[in-house]
Order: C-alpha cells, then structure tokens, then sequence
C-alpha cells in the first residue's frame, strides 16, 4: 500500500564551499554569522538566506550560546589586526597571541559573555593597528638639513635658466628601481639648474576608493618612508638644483582619508605659544610627512588640481588632471599657455601653432618612474606608459625647449646622445 505523501521544507544545501563550511561552524556553536563570514569569505547574505532555510533565527540554537568569535587573530590587508578569545582584558587578549600590547594603538574593544551558568567564559575581541603603521615622518638618518628658505612666494620676474629635469610619478614605494637609478646618474652629472617633482610621490593604494591590489596594498609608513628617501637621494645627486614638489592626485588621498574618516583632526596643529601672533602651521600636511622642509625641496601648496609652477611666462608645470588621448592639447587650450605634466605615465610631446600673429605652443606629458609592468600598479591592464623623465633646456631671453628621455633595455636616453645605466653599481 503506497505511503501518504508528506510536505517537508527541504534542507537548504549550499554549492559553494565556503558558505558551506560557514554554515558548519555556525550551527556547531563555533562562531557568529559575522565571524564564520569572515574566516571563509563567505558572502554573508548568502549565509543568512541559508541559514534562514534551515530554520535557523538570531538568538536561537547553539549557535547563538557560543562566543561571538572563534579564539583566532587575523591581519587585514590594512594592517588592522583582530585579535580574540577568552581573557579578563583586551593587553591579555593580545599577550595570549603574542602581541606585545604596548606595540599596538587599540582602535575598538567588543566583550561578550558566554558559555554556561556553571562554567561562564567571556571573550574579548579587540582591533588593533600597530604604532609604526600609524602616520609618521621618515627618518632622515645622518641627512644635515639645508639651510633653505622654504615656502618664499615666487618671484613674477624670477624664472630658472639653464637645464630643467622633470621627475613625475615615481608611486614610491613603487618605482622602478633601475630607471631611478639611471635618473640619479643624470642628475649627477647635469646638476641641473631645477628639478620639478611632477607629484604622485606616493601611491597609498590602500587608501583608494579602487578595491586593494593585493601586491599594491603597502601600507602609509612604508609608502612615507619610500617617499622620504627618494626625496633625499635626489636632492643628494643635485644639492644645487631648486627642487619643487606639486602633489598629484595620490599624494592628496592621504589628506583626504583624513577629511573623510578623521574629520574632527583635520586642520590640527601645534600648539600657539605666548607672543606668537599667527597661528603654527597644520601638524600633518606634506612638508610635515614628506620632510621637505629639513630636505630643501620646496611645495606648491595648493589643491592637486590647482598647483602649478611658472617655468618661464610661457610655461608652466602642474601634475595634470586630465586623461584621454587629447589630454596634452586640453591643458595648453584650458591654460592658455604651454605646459608640462605628469599624471598620464606616458611621453608624449603636442605642438600647436596658430597665425596671425604667428604663435607655437607645446605641451609635453613627462614619462614615469613607477614600474611599468602589466597590471599598471593595479589599476591598468597592460598600461601604455613610458618608463623616463622630461628634461628643458631654458635660456635667458626665456625662450624654451623641451624633450623627452626615455628608459628603454635599462639606459636612459638623453636627446643630445648620451646615456645613463640603470644596472647597480657592486
């Protein structure tokens, strides 16, 4: 005789791993929605549709008697560590996985009761960030600083003459190692009148509304510290040169993570003293981080967008805004005079004539000294950038010329023929 047919709700089983294995320790009692989530990458909403299938509410079964987190430590690729477990204190929670507390800034605390009535336990979840992850300036090590009046405002009648080095984009710590190296060597050997630092000093890719590379996440210290040194070698290969720092468009997500996520610190500064009758300047800024002051390099201190130097009336220098293959030609149309500019990671030079009265323009996007390989520091597939720097000649009468020197099967080339290793000296 057939049996009756009976209306049963299924067993939601899952495809994926990973949800599966969150279920697992969800429903044993090992950890919370959020916790399983986070030791298998599984998709949280897809979890709780699951969950929700088997019949499983917030508050219900022994998962929701368990510790809200399993007793682990994770890294984050920002550095942030979560560290957990039974403990009376977060410093014990920490010592239990072998962290020195005194290490670490604890940035959120979260206890929570658990076990049974005869044998309670509390859990301590604790998020730490390691002091030297924090934002702090390089260490110069034996550097003597310079005896440099910084921030003078420019002289309209003053304008460099002779040789002009254009240095853009290095995206420390990412740069190419071997074509900085050739870039040293010439200046050296040039010892140029000036030398234009073309901004995106840094890359803080971690810091990016793009989703983290995993080989471009380098943390701000690192990032700070990489900056540092490339600031100091070359101001050490060209200690004549005036040196000028325009920020990029990098360089200002530092400032603007701090806006955005620590609002009520931006702006802070030292404290005014008795008799002082303008305020100290901002404590974080460039000249803070970057050290340019004690290295002598000179900041345009304006908005990445805004900044720009006069090379001489007809041209001037800024980090660039614009993208596209017509970037070149925009900037000379948009600021009416010639200009030179990062930002694009390619060399290219533009030249624009009109008549009547007859008048010539250029505008030259300057090469890169960040590593040119196929992921494009995560950001381009395959990027069509040119490994180099720019380079002017400026004469008296303020007429000018500019060219491009490529890094091509590690030289630099220069226009006049000469050429500049990028192997490491033994």
């Amino acid at each position: 005789m057939p049996q009756p047919k009976t209306s049963q709700t299924p067993v939601s089983v899952p495809r994926d791993q990973s949800v599966k294995k969150a279920l697992e320790l969800i429903e044993a009692g090992r950890a919370s929605v959020r916790g399983a989530c986070e030791q298998t990458g599984a998709n949280r909403s897809t979890v709780r549709h699951h969950l929700r299938r088997r019949g499983w509410t917030p508050g219900s079964g022994a998962a929701a008697a368990a510790p809200p987190e399993p007793n682990s430590l994770t890294t984050a690729q920002d550095g942030t560590i979560t560290a957990s477990g039974p403990g009376k204190t977060p410093d014990e929670v920490l010592e239990n996985h072998g962290c020195d507390p005194a290490d670490y800034v604890q940035l959120s605390i979260r206890i929570t009761d658990g076990g049974t009535e005869e044998k309670p336990v509390q859990w301590v979840r604790v998020n730490a960030r390691r002091k030297g992850d924090l934002l702090r300036a390089p260490d110069l090590g034996s550097f003597v600083p310079r005896n440099f009046k910084r921030a003078q405002e420019t002289d309209d009648d003053f304008f460099a003459t002779g040789n002009v080095a254009f240095l853009a984009d290095p995206h420390c710590p990412f740069m190419d190692e071997a074509c900085f190296r050739a870039t040293l060597s010439y200046l050296e050997h040039e010892q140029p009148t000036l030398v234009v630092h073309l901004g995106d000093a840094g890359n803080y890719g971690h810091l990016s509304k793009h989703r983290d590379h995993p080989r471009f996440g380098e943390m701000s210290n690192t990032t700070i510290d990489a900056i540092g040194r490339y600031f100091y070698d070359c101001v050490t290969a060209a200690p004549d040169a005036h040196h000028i720092f325009l920020p990029g468009n990098h360089d200002a997500r530092v400032l603007y993570y701090m806006q955005d996520f620590a609002e009520k610190l931006s702006g802070v500064r030292p404290a005014r003293l008795p008799g002082e009758d303008a305020d100290p300047e901002e404590s974080i800024g460039f000249r803070q981080l970057y050290r340019l002051d004690d290295l002598g390099v000179e900041l345009i201190d304006e908005d990445w967008k805004l900044a720009s130097y006069p090379i001489v009336k007809e041209l001037s220098a800024r980090h660039g805004y614009l993208t596209g293959n017509n970037a070149e030609r925009k900037l000379m149309e948009t600021h009416g005079r010639s200009q030179v500019h990062g930002h694009l990671h390619r060399g290219e030079i533009v030249y624009r004539t009109k008549h009547d009265p007859l008048d010539v323009r250029v505008s030259m996007s300057v090469p890169t000294l960040a590593q040119v390989k196929c992921d494009g520091l995560g950001y381009a597939p395959d990027p069509d950038w040119t490994p180099g720097i720019g380079v002017a000649h400026v004469w008296e009468d303020e007429r000018f010329v500019v060219s491009i020197a490529p890094f091509i099967n590690n030289e630099l080339l220069l226009p006049d023929g000469r050429r500049f290793s990028g192997e490491e000296v033994s």
